[in-house]
């Protein structure tokens, strides 16, 4: 069975295609960003201040990490993550379309049960 079709790849379909591609890398990105910050947070404190505060139970990591200072940066960070992906990113994926002839043009396909052709 053989099946032709032909038609051009839309600025909705390439943005979605460039976000699938660049997922990983945002993802890393984004766990970077976290674990950066979060150095920064413990290379603000004094050393032997942090580690006579959790010898005494190693819980209380978690209440250096809530600290009232921590929460606004982190909901920064959160937010910067969320309106890159949502807004500047399709913003510059926008771009790159409308300036690159060969992704708008039309393309011809050809279906059969042992190979997939592009024209």
């Amino acid at each position: 069975m053989e099946y032709k079709f032909s038609g051009t790849l839309t600025l909705k379909d390439y943005i979605q295609c460039c976000q699938i591609f660049n997922r990983k890398r945002n993802i890393f990105l984004a766990i970077f960003l976290y674990i950066a910050f979060l150095l920064i947070i413990f290379g603000s404190y004094d050393f032997s201040e942090l580690k006579d505060f959790i010898s005494d139970n190693p819980l209380n990591i978690f209440f250096v990490i809530s600290h009232k200072e921590f929460i606004p940066y982190f909901i920064g960070i959160t937010l910067f993550i969320i309106i890159a992906y949502f807004v500047i990113h399709p913003i510059y994926y926008m771009r790159l379309y409308k300036s690159d002839k060969m992704i708008k043009a039309e393309r011809s396909f050809c279906i059969t049960d042992e190979y997939i052709n592009v024209y």
